[in-house]
């Protein structure tokens, strides 16, 4: 079995407009919200062996949170320039290039694609990502290079505004 931890990027602060988009930094409520989500996939023992991030600073900061709150050091992170790509072929080779010695991974990327990704992989069909969403799809296979559309099932899909009261 092999799970995929599918997650948007914080939310990020568009306040200065001279800022390229890759280096966009996260708002507060995108540091708030990370912490929260990290903190909530450690509690559930959704720990991942190894995080894949975009190089976009949003989603970069954000895949640290989640590297900060599991206790980990920066050696678990791999950065895939391709992942700032808008393609879903981009991201299907990515996660067929993983080593298959890593049983689940964390995917720190951006919308629309990871919602695009995240509908072909199985069928329930997520209609909005916000930001700092979380969808945890397994795939009964014994390699990644297995993994294909309409194979993942959703264990579950969680975002910091279900939790606000």
């Amino acid at each position: 079995m092999k799970t995929l931890y599918l997650i948007r990027h914080a939310k990020s602060d568009r306040g200065n407009q001279f800022i390229k988009d890759i280096d966009r930094p996260l708002s507060e409520r995108g540091y708030k919200d990370a912490y929260f989500m990290s903190e909530l996939m450690k509690r559930e023992g959704c720990i991942p062996d190894i995080l894949i991030s975009s190089p976009a600073v949003r989603a970069y900061s954000t895949a640290l949170i989640f590297l900060k709150t599991f206790g980990w050091s920066e050696k678990r992170l791999k950065i895939n320039e391709m992942l700032y790509a808008e393609t879903i072929e981009i991201y299907l080779a990515e996660f067929k290039a993983t080593a298959n010695n890593f049983g689940s991974v964390m995917v720190f990327a951006h919308n629309p694609t990871i919602a695009d990704v995240s509908n072909i992989f199985c069928h329930d069909s997520i209609q909005e990502f916000p930001t700092c969403a979380i969808n945890c799809l397994e795939f009964e296979v014994e390699s990644w290079g297995e993994i294909s559309p309409g194979k993942g099932k959703q264990r579950f899909f969680d975002f910091p505004k279900n939790h606000e009261k």
